[in-house]
């Protein structure tokens, strides 16, 4: 008995232990994210950026190309770690009323990876699954 008992409760973990795997077989053992440090790191590039609220207006300026440039080459990479868009504590309420949720095209699943923290059930799902997803995406 003692055996079997034991056998069982290895099955059960190496099918929990599959549940928490990413597409390329590394365990996904991510530390739960502080609330979204991709706005965080959004708000403080835009502290770096003078007239950032005037910042789309059509009146020319000769110090916009700077901020144009400003923000491609701070930006970008912010683009390529999080996602395209910056999720908002609004975005993620709307969201979650209509779980459960596909993301289909998700990239790094950074918006999954919020959306899971804030209890919305959600799946992921993309073409190339990145190594460095924040959360476990599927093929």
């Amino acid at each position: 008995m003692k055996g079997k008992n034991n056998k069982q409760t290895k099955l059960r973990s190496k099918k929990d232990e599959k549940k928490n795997v990413l597409i390329n077989n590394k365990p996904h053992t991510k530390p739960k994210l502080v609330g979204n440090p991709y706005l965080n790191e959004v708000h403080k590039l835009k502290n770096t950026i003078p007239n950032w609220d005037d910042f789309f207006n059509e009146s020319a300026n000769e110090t916009r190309m700077e901020q144009w440039i400003r923000l491609e080459v701070l930006g970008e990479p912010l683009a390529k770690k999080y996602a395209w868009a910056i999720p908002d504590d609004r975005a993620i309420k709307i969201l979650s009323n209509f779980s459960p949720l596909v993301e289909i095209g998700c990239g790094k699943a950074y918006w999954s990876r919020l959306l899971q923290e804030n209890g919305v059930d959600i799946v992921p799902c993309d073409k190339v699954v990145m190594k460095n997803a924040w959360t476990m995406v599927r093929h």
